[in-house]
This record gives C-alpha cells, sequence and structure tokens, in this order.
C-alpha cells in the first residue's frame, strides 16, 4: 500500500509526465529542485518496471461461443503464433 506521500509524489510525476516542460523548467514552477524531481521520477520508473517484470505473462481468456480449433496471437511487428486447441 502506498503512503500519502509516494501517492502524492506520483501525482506531481504524472502532472509533469502531462506538462510537456523539461524537468528544470517543471522543477522551478513546483519548486522543488531538479535533483530531488529526477530522484523521484527515476525512484517511480524503477519500481513500475520492477512490477512489469515480476510476471511478464498476461492471461487469456477464451469465449467459447467464438472459439475454433485453434487461438492465434498477432504481435504487432508481425509475428503470428496459432496454438491448436485442445
Amino acid at each position: 500500500m502506498r503512503s500519502e506521500l509516494e501517492k502524492s509524489r506520483m501525482k506531481l510525476i504524472g502532472r509533469f509526465d502531462q506538462s510537456g516542460m523539461g524537468i528544470s523548467e517543471f522543477a522551478r514552477r513546483e519548486r522543488i529542485s531538479v535533483a530531488t524531481l529526477r530522484y523521484w521520477i527515476n525512484k517511480a520508473r524503477s519500481k513500475e518496471q520492477k512490477r512489469e517484470s515480476e510476471n511478464p505473462f498476461t492471461e487469456i481468456t477464451v469465449n467459447p461461443a467464438y472459439s475454433s480449433n485453434q487461438i492465434v496471437i498477432t504481435y504487432p511487428n508481425g509475428v503470428r503464433i496459432e496454438v491448436p486447441v485442445g
């Protein structure tokens, strides 16, 4: 569970991401040091990457009404995987 301080920092980082500003300009506007903002951003991003790497799998649920004899997964890069059902 996140602390209130961490939630506040995440909101600030979200505002930074949406602002389109550089780190220096945003930090000055928010009255925090550039080093502090960089630290918070790096810390948040590393936690996010760690969470994503903990479970790299995505659950797929097949609706029986639309089932056929195979499941086809097509990635954006064009790679296609066909898995027989059963």
